[in-house]
C-alpha cells in the first residue's frame, strides 16, 4: 500500500494526504520525527482484500441499492489477527470521483510529551497521543463510484471524521431571534459523535452545544442525520427525527432557553440523548449497542 503522509504545523499538526497530490508543503522545520508518520495508515483504490471479499461484497450491494445521493459509506473491520492493533476500513463513495484523506493531531500529543494530553475536535472526549482521521469525498457525476481500501494503527487513530456532512452554517429563527447553527459529525469505532452548536447571530463565541452519541447503520450512516422514526410520549405516535430538520434544532433551542440560555453565556450538554428523552422523544434506541 502506498503510504500517505505529508505535514504542517502552526499551533496544531495537521498530516494531510490527498489521494492525488498533497495541498500543502512542508516546511522541514515543522515536520515532525518520520518514526511517528510512517505508520499511521496507508490506502488502495479499488481493492478489496482476499479475506474481506464475501463481506464487502454485501456491503456494496446494499449501499448501491440505497437511494441516497452523493453519500458516502463506512465499512470498519477489526481483524484480531491485524498486528500492532491495525484495522481495515472500507470507504464507498456514490456520486463521488475520488476520495481525499487527511490525519490530525495536536502538536503537543503525548506521543511527543508525556506530559500532555490531547483533546480531540468532539470536545467531548480526551484520548493520549491520538488523532482524526478525516475523509472527503470530491463530487463528480451521479454516476461516478470510488472505493477505498484504508488500513489504519489504531494506537493512532482513534475516530473517524467524514466530510460527507454539511458543514456550512445555518440560519433559524426562534422567538424573533436570529441564530445560526452548525452540525458535525465524527465517526469512532462503530459510533457516531454528533455536535450541534447554536449560536446567537452576533454571539459567535457564547454557545448552546449538545453532543450525541449513536450507534452506525453500515449501510446508512448516523441514524440522526439520516432520520430515524422515535416515539414521541405525548403524541403517542411515532416521528421522524432527523437533526438536519430546523423543527428539530428549534425544539432544542427551545430547550435551553427554557433553561436559563440566554445566548450570552455557553451551555453545554454532554448526553443529548437524555435531552431528547426529556423533550419528548424516546430516544434510548438511539444509544450504542
Amino acid at each position: 500500500m502506498r503510504k500517505i503522509i505529508s505535514s504542517l504545523s502552526i499551533s496544531s499538526m495537521i498530516l494531510l494526504a490527498s489521494c492525488t497530490t498533497p495541498a500543502y508543503s512542508v516546511d522541514p522545520k515543522q515536520e515532525v520525527e518520520k518514526a511517528l508518520l510512517q505508520d499511521i495508515y496507508t490506502y488502495q483504490f479499488n481493492t478489496i482484500e482476499p479475506q474481506h471479499q464475501k463481506s464487502i461484497h454485501e456491503w456494496l450491494q446494499q449501499s448501491r441499492a440505497d437511494h441516497s445521493k452523493n453519500h458516502i459509506y463506512l465499512y470498519t473491520i477489526d481483524n484480531g489477527d491485524l498486528k500492532h492493533g491495525y484495522k481495515y476500513m472500507y470507504v464507498f463513495g456514490k456520486g463521488y470521483q475520488t476520495i481525499e484523506t487527511a490525519f490530525m493531531y495536536s502538536q503537543d500529543n503525548n506521543k511527543n510529551n508525556n506530559n500532555t494530553t490531547v483533546k480531540r475536535e468532539t470536545e467531548n472526549i480526551t484520548d493520549e497521543g491520538k488523532g482524526t482521521l478525516y475523509i472527503k469525498g470530491v463530487k463528480g457525476e451521479a454516476t461516478d463510484e470510488v472505493i477505498l481500501c484504508i488500513q489504519y494503527n489504531a494506537e493512532y487513530v482513534s475516530s473517524i471524521g467524514v466530510e460527507n456532512m454539511k458543514k456550512k452554517i445555518r440560519t433559524i429563527i426562534v422567538n424573533e431571534n436570529t441564530y445560526v447553527y452548525v452540525l458535525k459529525d465524527f465517526y469512532q469505532n462503530g459510533q457516531w459523535q454528533i455536535r450541534l452548536k447554536i449560536t446567537l447571530q452576533n454571539q459567535k463565541n457564547l454557545a448552546l452545544i449538545y453532543h450525541f452519541t449513536t450507534w452506525d447503520d453500515v449501510i446508512a450512516g448516523c441514524p440522526l442525520l439520516i432520520g430515524i422514526e422515535l416515539h414521541h410520549f405525548k403524541e403517542q405516535e411515532k416521528i421522524l427525527y432527523n437533526l438536519n430538520h430546523p423543527a428539530r434544532v428549534k425544539e432544542l433551542i427551545e430547550y435551553g432557553l427554557h433553561q436559563k440560555w440566554t445566548g450570552e453565556q455557553t451551555v453545554e450538554y454532554k448526553d443529548g440523548l437524555t435531552i431528547l428523552n426529556n423533550i419528548g422523544y424516546d430516544s434510548d434506541i438511539l444509544r450504542p449497542r
